[in-house]
């Protein structure tokens, strides 16, 4: 009896990670996305949000013609909150980590 709680946590060690499902190759890297650091929202004028707002588009654009899958689109600008607005090169490292994410079965 005294053997029997190790070898339970020996068989939930040695269980850990395995899966029924094959999981297939085809080619594209895994990522493990973590989750986001918060980032610093701008203060920003309502000109300079519009001038960031062209270059969001323009990135979404960008991203959405570089990845076959993707499929991004952008809120209008009026439902924007003010913790949206982010550094362009924050926007493109966020789009592409959105479209580059594997997502693994749980099961």
């Amino acid at each position: 009896m005294k053997y029997i709680y190790p070898l339970i946590l020996l068989g939930i060690f040695t269980l850990t990670g395995c899966v029924n499902q094959e999981v297939k190759d085809d080619g594209k890297v895994d990522k493990i996305v973590q989750a986001e650091k918060q980032t610093v929202p701008l203060v920003l004028s309502e000109h300079e949000k519009e001038i960031y707002y062209e270059e969001y588009l323009e990135i979404i654009e960008e991203v959405n013609n570089r990845y076959d899958d993707a499929d991004l689109t952008l809120v209008p600008i009026e439902d924007f909150n003010d913790e949206y607005w982010v550094k362009p090169e924050e926007l493109r490292k966020i789009a592409e980590d959105m479209v580059t994410a594997v997502f693994l079965p749980t099961s």
